[in-house]
Order: structure tokens, then C-alpha cells, then sequence
């Protein structure tokens, strides 16, 4: 899907798998979205993300549930957010997966959701996270903004999250 580094002023600089194999750690935080359908994707997160194998496969999996663990240096976080897609069940929720480490974050997902694609645009405009910590409140708001926008959820919901 897309790679940045963010520049620890809400800003980020985009690219793509070239960016991703040229990274290191002093370069700043690196952030790659990436597609679970795509033959590259599940190949990078195997062979070449430095990820365990107990990591990989949570990444992996066609079926997730809500849930935040520490691994390690490391904590892994499943957020599931409304279908927004054309067509959707509103009932139909959809996964993002997150991996954060100090200084990189790795999010999956199957199916389009909408709320990593705020945190793209915000990174864009020069207003996005500055750190992982930042950067999963920023995903995780706009997950629980959709779900209280979405014309099938009452009001208030935010507010009960």
C-alpha cells in the first residue's frame, strides 16, 4: 500500500518498498500499511520484517478479535472499525492489525479502512503523529470517529468506548 517516515512534526515522507528496504531505525519511525491480499505482503512479513513467529502469524490471520499484547520490545493491537466500503453490511466491521516497536509500525489489513487512511492524510498535511504512541491514539480516534459517524450507530458511542 504505502511507507513514510514520520518526521516527528505531524509531517512524514512517503514512499514506497524502496523506502521500506532502505530504512533504518535512525532514519526516524517508520510506518508500513500493507495489504494482506497482496503475494509481496505476506513474503515481507515472513522473510524480511525481522517479525517472531507468534508476531507473524497474528498479523497473518484471516480472523481476528480485538486485542492488545506485548511481545517482547514490542506490543501488537487489533482494532476493528465499520465497513464503510460500497456495499457494506453496516454490521460488517473490518480489521487493522498494528505492530509498534520504538521506532517502526506495521499495519495489515484485508479489507479498506478508512481510518488509516485519516492518519495518511493527516501525516500529508503536515498534523499527523509524531511517535508510535501517537500514532496508534491517532488510529485508534478515528476508528471510534467512524463508528460514531456511521448513520447505523447511535449517538454517544464515543463516549461509551
Amino acid at each position: 500500500m504505502f511507507a513514510c517516515v514520520l518526521d516527528g512534526e505531524g509531517g512524514a515522507r512517503f514512499g514506497t518498498w524502496d523506502l521500506v528496504h532502505a530504512w533504518s531505525s535512525a532514519a526516524g519511525v517508520l510506518w508500513v500499511h500493507l495489504d494482506l491480499r497482496g503475494e509481496a505482503t505476506v513474503r515481507w512479513i515472513r522473510e524480511q520484517s525481522g517479525l517472531d513467529e507468534i508476531t507473524q502469524a497474528a498479523l497473518l490471520a484471516i480472523e481476528t478479535r480485538p486485542r492488545a499484547t506485548v511481545r517482547g520490545n514490542g506490543l501488537l493491537v487489533n482494532l476493528r472499525g465499520v465497513n464503510s466500503n460500497p456495499g457494506a453490511e453496516p454490521d460488517d466491521m473490518v480489521s487493522v492489525r498494528v505492530w509498534l516497536e520504538e521506532s517502526r509500525i506495521i499495519t495489515v489489513r484485508r479489507r479498506r479502512l478508512g481510518s488509516a487512511q485519516d492518519v495518511k492524510q493527516a501525516l500529508e498535511q503536515g498534523d499527523g503523529p509524531n511517535t508510535p504512541g501517537e500514532f496508534l491514539f491517532h488510529l485508534a480516534d478515528h476508528v471510534l470517529l467512524r463508528v460514531t459517524a456511521h448513520p447505523s450507530r447511535g449517538h454517544g458511542a464515543r463516549g461509551a468506548a
